[in-house]
């Protein structure tokens, strides 16, 4: 048999077992809809995969596989990110200006910042943006030990400007 008349008797296989595959899509999901959605996206990634199929092994069990694969992958998405109605969330919007501590502390760190020389500004800015301290030293024609220095009296710097006794005070406070 040709290659293109397998993949067809395949493709002709899938289709007579879609009422199966929709039975077992809404032992997993309750809505009519989104189990048929769940189906849909199984089907693509079959139809996308079918070289991957063994002959000699049931199509409906490949299918079965792949429809728990999409539905438990979708499942731990889903977990990980939550729908909120929220206006405000979902906009990204603040609604009303923000009064929270963390704010104040942003403007109390921004222009702490602001207020060292220009040279620990910039090496402290290249490595807030990740920067590695060797393409520091090398943009700022330095070696990589005054780098690391200026990195470090700057954090210093800071840490007195914001009143902070060490660094973990200072980083969980912020």
């Amino acid at each position: 048999m040709s290659e293109l008349g397998s993949t067809a008797g395949l493709e002709r296989e899938i289709v007579a077992l879609m009422p199966a595959l929709r039975r077992f899509a809404r032992t997993f999901e309750r809505s009519p809809s989104d189990a048929e959605d769940l189906v849909q996206d199984a089907v693509v990634k079959a139809l996308g995969n079918l070289h991957q199929f063994h002959e000699g092994t049931s199509m409906k069990s490949w299918l079965f596989t792949i429809i728990r694969n999409v539905y438990c992958s979708k499942y731990k998405i889903n977990k990980r990110f939550v729908l909120c109605g929220d206006v405000e969330m979902v906009s990204g919007k603040q609604l009303m200006p923000s009064t929270q501590e963390w704010t104040l502390r942003a403007s109390e760190v921004a222009k702490a910042i602001s207020d060292l020389d220009a040279p620990k500004r910039q090496v402290l800015m290249m490595a807030i943006d990740g920067v590695s301290y060797e393409n520091i030293a090398e943009a700022c024609g330095c070696e990589l030990g005054t780098i690391k220095s200026r990195i470090a009296r700057a954090r210093n710097s800071l840490m007195v400007s914001l009143g902070e006794t060490t660094f973990s005070n200072a980083v969980t406070t912020a």
